[in-house]
């Protein structure tokens, strides 16, 4: 067994269903999840749907000619006062049914979002759970609904679900069984950084190996880890967040792979905790998960929106952390861990540079990434491209749905303001909200990164799909590639950056 620290288990806040955003005129009520809209459990006849458990969606059933058919709720319904930009917040659904005889169910989804049809159109397949098996599921798009039939046996419960689950509950058990099985040399902590609004853990890991030991300091934020000391090393960090958009899973399966290969006790793994230090937030909204929505937190925030607010509203724990790490170590990489509906393949966005030597350096990363996955896409002008971010920045500050908040973060987001202690965070002009920009420009990184892979399909040879092999392989991969950088020489570092300003 390795060095492992075992998680803290500090008292935890009992859950709350009413926040203040800025001040007492602001407040904001949810549902308690027991019940939320998305969160049913209904019988017709006899047939059981339900989705009361953890990333559960399903808004409501009904039969009609033999056909049930189902709606899938957005994200923060049910909450006071109503969101008005969250109608494109809902693509993820997961349900079980159960039936109490042998019997083949029609289904029809009846409200597909029209900003993801296309993507339904390339790719129609769901994914259903039978017999203890997640296996792709046929289905047929017409107009905004998804028709599909269902083979039931009897008293035997079908899961159904837009992608491969992975659950608050499930990443719990992938943690603890990681870190019962620690190879010897390696460090391993694992602690609680923040709860979030709901009470749930928001963790950070940290995975390394025992040399270059620098001085033990206490974290200088006393919000986080209060009393505790903490080991530093002298070699550089990599910051890997994962799951700010709750509905995104194959970044959790991307995330895995990272850290099965991290700990499988090979010359590589090796090689990277003796060079590295992993510094990784594996949920960083975890009510969101559970609540099952598509991108947003329990208030109704796209928390990869607000990291250029974070000294207006103390609400975004996720992102918190990301910052405050990002203050307190010598972090070379940051990589955020996403998935992608509409755009194929995996890909990465950065955060443009001042320079073209910084930004052929950004580059580098993603090139190597590309020459190990097949399915990797690597475009250099599409890279730095904001475009697709803006349209959901531009309504973003209508969430608080108070217009003099939206008047003083528009104020706040055009003027430059430096660092206090009542303000921790240097905010510029130039910050948009988003991780992959905001890190950077905020704490100095050298490299931040969004990584993308798209839910369902990949263009290579033709059109193909995706399974969790593949994601599992490009969280693999995504660590030989940063080995594969550390091992270079100069001149062979030079050359790549030739080559890719040639690209």
């Amino acid at each position: 067994m390795g060095n492992s620290q075992q998680k803290q288990q500090e008292p935890q806040e009992e859950p709350k269903n009413e926040f203040f955003l800025q001040s007492a005129s602001t407040k904001v009520v949810i549902p308690p999840i027991e019940i939320s809209p998305q969160k049913i459990y209904q019988t017709i006849e006899n047939v059981t749907f339900y989705s009361n458990f953890d990333s559960g969606n399903l808004k409501s059933v009904f039969k009609q000619n033999d056909q049930f058919l189902l709606e899938i709720a957005n994200d923060c319904e049910g909450r006071q006062p109503q969101l008005l930009f969250n109608k494109q917040c809902r693509n993820w659904f997961y349900f079980k049914v159960i039936s109490q005889i042998d019997q083949q169910i029609m289904c029809i989804i009846t409200n597909l979002t029209k900003k993801f049809i296309k993507p339904w159109k390339y790719d129609s397949d769901i994914l259903i759970k039978q017999d203890g098996v997640w296996k792709r599921h046929p289905t047929e798009v017409k107009d905004l609904t998804l028709i599909f039939t269902l083979n039931l046996k009897s008293e035997n419960t079908v899961k159904v679900a837009y992608s491969y689950p992975w659950t608050y509950k499930k990443n719990q058990k992938y943690l603890d069984k990681i870190q019962q099985n620690i190879p010897n040399g390696v460090y391993f902590r694992r602690e609680i950084m923040l709860y979030s609004l709901e009470g749930r853990q928001i963790e950070l890991l940290t995975i390394t190996n025992n040399n270059q030991l620098g001085n033990e300091f206490k974290f200088n934020n006393p919000k986080l880890f209060p009393g505790k000391v903490f080991q530093d090393f002298n070699k550089p960090y990599i910051l890997m967040s994962c799951r700010v958009h709750p509905a995104e899973t194959p970044a959790s399966y991307v995330m895995k792979g990272f850290l099965d290969q991290l700990l499988n006790n090979s010359e590589e793994s090796k090689f990277f905790l003796d060079n590295f230090v992993l510094l990784l937030i594996p949920m960083m909204n975890p009510d969101g998960v559970v609540r099952g929505h598509q991108r947003l937190d329990a208030l109704g925030y796209d928390q990869n929106r607000v990291y250029n607010r974070l000294g207006k509203f103390n609400k975004f724990q996720g992102p918190y952390c990301v910052l405050e790490l990002a203050k307190q170590f010598n972090i070379k990489y940051f990589i955020d861990l996403h998935a992608h509906t509409t755009y194929s393949n995996s890909f990465v966005f950065a955060g443009k540079k001042p320079n073209l030597d910084q930004q052929l350096e950004t580059l580098i990363l993603p090139y190597i990434l590309s020459n190990f996955v097949s399915h990797f896409q690597f475009k250099p002008k599409s890279i730095f491209s904001e475009k697709a971010e803006q349209p959901q920045y531009q309504i973003d500050g209508q969430y608080t749905d108070d217009l003099k908040d939206l008047q003083d973060l528009n104020a706040y987001g055009n003027k430059e303001i430096k660092s206090n202690d009542n303000f921790p965070y240097p905010i510029n002009p130039q910050l948009s909200g988003v991780a992959k920009k905001d890190v950077g420009l905020i704490s100095n990184i050298p490299h931040c990164y969004t990584l993308e892979v798209n839910f369902k399909y990949f263009e290579f040879q033709g059109k193909q799909k995706y399974d969790r092999d593949h994601f599992v392989d490009l969280g693999c991969q995504l660590l030989n590639s940063l080995i594969r950088i550390k091992q270079m020489t100069i001149d062979e570092y030079n050359d790549i950056k030739q080559i890719v300003n040639q690209l």
